[in-house]
């Protein structure tokens, strides 16, 4: 997912570069100021929801990840049981991860700043975020 989201934040700085959005007779930057805007708009929300404490809203979210992960657990043994894990397990972390802050956050970050930079940091933030849980 985060090479996915540096590439298309690649791809959206690139049209920015090709197609200038002038104002004023100077080059507006349009990936810059949208990757501004969507991090200082995920950091907003993700501090309000933070500070609401909705201990409602982090259990049924819970208990849909535990309903989507009791739908892909099998019990065989073998080779193709630990295939289908991993399978599955990439389907539910990517399908998890699609349209989700980090997600978002990743793309405006790509478009502004440096990609190997971006992928690196990211895959850093996620390992630490895993180990501290």
């Amino acid at each position: 997912m985060t090479v996915i989201s540096v590439v298309l934040g690649r791809a959206f700085h690139y049209v920015d570069g090709i197609i200038p959005f002038g104002f004023g007779g100077t080059d507006f930057p349009v990936d810059d100021i949208a990757a501004a805007c969507l991090l200082v708009y995920y950091g907003v929300t993700t501090l309000l929801d933070a500070a609401s404490g909705d201990d409602e809203k982090i259990n049924e979210e819970q208990e849909e990840a535990e309903l989507a992960v009791s739908k892909f657990s099998g019990n065989g043994a073998g080779v193709m049981s630990a295939a289908g894990t991993i399978a599955s397990t990439f389907v539910l972390v990517f399908v998890a991860e699609w349209g989700d802050k980090s997600f978002f956050s990743t793309i405006a970050l790509a478009a502004a700043s440096s990609p190997l930079g971006v992928i690196a940091g990211s895959l850093a933030g996620h390992a630490v975020a895993t180990l501290v849980r």
